[in-house]
């Protein structure tokens, strides 16, 4: 009978501990993220609020309506979107100055379906609407190995400006929980590796033994 080869064994060990803890860490993601949902659910029964500043945003005032006075738009930004029919097409964020700060509030004022090529004839003015997070430009690869970035606010508008569509309030089924089945996958994964490396052992005992 031949010696079970060390190397190859070390490196399927290996390959399977990360996988298990992969599968833990996403079982860890899914209780965090449970409770943080349940913060959203409980915010989005609560009345409105000020708008919060920069320094001052926290998780607790996710959800919430609120309301700000857009004193100008210093800048556009345009990004894939959907309006409040579910219809895909290009949201326009305007960064705002407000009072008493010296950093710009960003608002969702809407979305266009058409190609993105001027901005939109709106220059401030009082907005309300749902305090959401700012959109994250950010890779997957960039979110995995850069430091970890604290989002910022986002108020989603509620009324119509201009000829702008009314942009998808924040929903808590566009929030879904799949860190239990992802776990569930990784377990999976390192269960089958591990049987199939057994699997060809047998079968490379057998071999040997012939």
């Amino acid at each position: 009978m031949k010696r079970v080869p060390v190397f190859a064994t070390l490196i399927v060990a290996a390959a399977v501990a990360a996988m298990v803890a992969l599968g833990i860490w996403q079982l860890q993601r899914a209780e965090e993220k449970e409770k943080y949902i349940s913060v959203l659910e409980h915010n989005s029964a609560l009345s409105a609020i000020d708008y919060p500043t920069r320094d001052a945003f926290d998780e607790t005032q996710l959800f919430r309506e609120s309301h700000l006075e857009c004193l100008g738009v210093e800048n556009w930004r345009t990004q894939a979107g959907k309006s409040a029919t579910g219809k895909t097409g290009y949201k326009y964020i305007a960064e705002c100055k407000v009072a008493d700060s010296e950093k710009t509030a960003l608002v969702n004022v809407g979305v266009v379906y058409g190609s993105p090529d001027k901005s939109p004839e709106w220059s401030g003015g009082p907005v309300r609407g749902v305090i959401f997070l700012e959109p994250d430009p950010r890779s997957l690869l960039e979110k995995m190995f850069s430091p970890s970035k604290k989002p910022g606010a986002m108020l989603v508008s509620s009324q119509k400006i201009g000829a702008l569509e009314l942009p998808q309030p924040p929903s808590l089924d566009n929030i879904p929980n799949n860190h239990m089945a992802y776990a569930w996958q990784w377990f999976f994964f390192a269960f089958i590796a591990a049987l199939i490396y057994v699997l060809a052992l047998v079968k490379r005992s057998k071999e040997s033994s012939e």
